[in-house]
């Protein structure tokens, strides 16, 4: 009984052992694959990139107070504004720097454009958690000043997490950039600014 007995828990710790290889090889396996495609994002090139500062002070409500009624967040309706700021500037200052307690901006020197953003919230909305949590329309003008028009537009659904890219559809483009058919955005939360709001680096690659 005892022969038995050690028979069967030796055939249980090879078990245990060909499990915990089998969970490490995919563990391995998945750091691999996520270390490539991090790699593959930061050395790929893109047509444009810049920093986008959002102003809380800027948030309106465009049909009623969002918070009035969590159960129904998919009537809510949305606008706020920002600042776009050159590529670079949350790396070097840090990723809750751009904006001012009082909502102005921090870095004229690197300020190119203004952005505006207008939506709805879908599921949980500013309750999410993670996952998508606004369905949105984004301007992007890069006029900074000048009287050549540089504005572009996307729109798709937003994700609430930090540090994830998601992708966003690009318009046709105009003014200088009217030969901008459009093509994709990588859009990433990286933090969060003096006003409670978020910050994002955006990525775009066109198609002309």
């Amino acid at each position: 009984m005892k022969l038995l007995q050690r028979i069967a828990k030796k055939s249980i710790d090879t078990l245990d052992y060909m499990k915990s290889n089998i969970d490490l090889t995919g563990s391995l396996l998945q750091t691999s694959k996520r270390s490539k495609r991090e790699a593959k994002n930061r050395y790929e090139k893109y047509d444009l990139e810049f920093d986008i500062c959002c102003n809380g002070h800027s948030f309106r409500d465009l049909n009623g107070d969002a918070n009035d009624d969590g159960l129904n967040y998919n009537k809510k309706s949305v606008m706020v504004e920002g600042y776009i700021y050159k590529k670079g500037t949350f790396e070097y200052y840090g990723y809750e720097s751009g904006v001012k307690v009082d909502g102005k901006p921090e870095f004229l020197e690197r300020l190119i454009g203004k952005w505006i953003c207008k939506g709805w919230y879908i599921n949980k909305g500013k309750e999410a958690t993670t996952g998508h949590y606004i369905d949105s329309i984004h301007t992007y003008d890069l006029d900074s000043g000048t009287s050549l028009s540089r504005v572009l537009e996307s729109s798709g659904k937003e994700m609430i997490d930090l540090h994830t890219p998601f992708n966003r559809m690009l318009s046709p483009g105009k003014g200088a950039y009217s030969r901008v058919k459009g093509g994709n955005v990588i859009q990433i939360n990286v933090g969060t600014n003096k006003t409670q709001s978020l910050n994002y680096t955006f990525k775009f690659k066109f198609r002309s």
